[in-house]
């Protein structure tokens, strides 16, 4: 929690696959992000192709 990451989906979310947010919470199967716009997103855990952590220097 509280850090970087980049998301990829397997669905769209709002019209959307990519995503660079920060993480929130992980809670009952979903994550639970705020991109850098300030949008926050409910991503199903099921729903994530790809995930990693942004290294932060």
């Amino acid at each position: 929690m509280g850090k970087k990451a980049r998301i990829k989906t397997k669905e769209a979310i709002e019209g959307r696959r990519n995503f660079k947010p920060v993480i929130d919470r992980v809670e009952g199967g979903k994550v639970f992000v705020t991109d850098f716009d300030g949008l926050k997103f409910e991503i199903e855990l099921s729903n994530i192709e790809k995930a990693r952590l942004e290294i932060e220097l």
